[in-house]
């Protein structure tokens, strides 16, 4: 049978210990199966540089001419016989973003526009001394974090990459109004922001279109966009993305946040869009309840848009309420679980029917490591490993500071 398959190394924690590498050469034939043997001399070399071997942390290692599932055991503790068996496939080369591919164009389109609701803002500036109007499509990200702002570069095919004086931050950007128009704003037409993003949007579409307008001259273009950007957001401000909700968005509060049996908000809040969404602003938490004991939990905070927290509680089936918080004189929103079923629920959401984690940057890696460790006895029984697990992830996402 055709197809491509990942190579997987089945297992757990290898954040606390070293990993083996196993190196596979992947032989290229055309619509063949092979059958490869590991040499078992050469497994042993590798495997006795350790004193132990623990669980190994499955790998999904991708190639664009193969790919490899391998079986193999947990827990390693002598030399094994390894049998690999590749699947080649040159006419279909899976990528690490598959659904990027052509033919599911859009579910990348609705993920961009949920990681630009989460940390992406389009802005207009004025150079009222050079009568000049610029606009930006920018999204920021952790210096941690880069890989993703390349992938969308590589995929829309546009903009650059600009990194902070520190280092610390990196984004993306898109300054050229040709670009924006034929290539940026066609997305977010089709798939509207879900957050008050698109009230900021709408500001900066309407001072596009005024400074494409050859009617206008240059100081009365300005005139008439600093009006636009002067428009302040109304309060309890939804996005028109909503608009199609088959029920009344004004029963929609905090002290009502159960929607109908027959609510539509999946087709408003799509799996892709909220994959982006969490890309950018969830969190994948180990939280400390007391002394002996560690849980997981996933959090997701906004200063506003309370019906967009209401609506994802009630799609990941979150029992626990939306609550609203102030440190010092800010409000902000705040939904979180810790709730065993509804973690199990999360994990099963984001992780697709081919057994592929649908994050695309490093809350890749972050879910996969709590996700894996959820229904691990070890961890359940020694908190301490969990706490240890997660100042490493810390150590990790705040390395890049560290050098400086």
């Amino acid at each position: 049978e055709k197809g491509c398959f990942k190579m997987v190394f089945d297992a757990g924690t290898t954040l606390n210990y070293s990993l083996i590498l196993l190196i596979i050469y992947l032989l290229n034939y055309s619509h063949k199966l092979l059958l490869l043997t590991v040499n078992k001399d050469l497994l042993t070399v590798i495997i006795s540089k350790w004193n132990k071997i623990y669980e190994v942390i499955r790998f999904n290692i991708i190639s664009l001419s193969a790919g490899v599932i391998c079986y193999t055991l947990q827990r390693l503790n002598t030399p094994k016989y390894n049998k690999l068996k590749i699947f080649i496939n040159n006419n279909k080369l899976k990528r690490n973003l598959s659904y990027l591919k052509n033919k599911n164009i859009e579910y990348f389109y609705r993920w961009l526009v949920g990681f630009t609701d989460g940390d992406g803002t389009f802005n207009v500036y004025i150079n009222d001394k050079d009568k000049k109007i610029s606009f930006t499509y920018k999204i920021t990200q952790s210096v941690y974090n880069e890989q993703i702002l390349y992938k969308i570069k590589k995929f829309l095919g546009v903009g650059r990459i600009v990194y902070s004086s520190n280092k610390y931050y990196v984004s993306y950007i898109l300054t050229d109004t040709k670009h924006i128009n034929n290539i940026i704003m066609p997305i977010f037409n089709k798939y509207p922001l879900l957050t008050n993003k698109y009230f900021n949007y709408l500001k900066f579409k309407e001072s596009l279109l005024i400074q494409t307008n050859n009617n206008f001259s240059q100081v009365i273009k300005i005139e008439m966009i600093k009006d636009i950007l002067n428009r302040e957001l109304p309060n309890n401000y939804i996005s028109p993305g909503f608009n199609v909700y088959n029920g009344n968005l004004s029963n929609i509060t905090l002290n009502n946040q159960i929607l109908p049996d027959n609510h539509n908000m999946n087709e408003i809040i799509t799996k892709y869009w909220l994959i982006g969404f969490i890309e950018a602003d969830g969190s994948f938490l180990y939280i400390k309840k007391n002394s002996k004991r560690v849980v997981h939990a996933f959090n997701l905070t906004q200063k506003l848009d309370v019906i967009l927290l209401i609506s994802i509680k009630n799609i990941l089936g979150i029992k626990t309420s939306v609550l609203c918080r102030k440190i010092k004189n800010n409000y902000y929103h705040k939904l979180e679980t810790t709730n065993s079923s509804t973690i199990e629920f999360i994990i099963n959401y984001f992780i697709s029917n081919n057994d592929n984690i649908l994050f695309i940057g490093k809350k890749n890696f972050e879910f996969k490591v709590w996700s894996r460790t959820f229904n691990k006895l070890k961890y359940k029984k020694n908190s301490l490993l969990l706490l240890e697990l997660r100042d490493r992830i810390n150590l990790i996402k705040n390395r890049h500071k560290n050098k400086n």
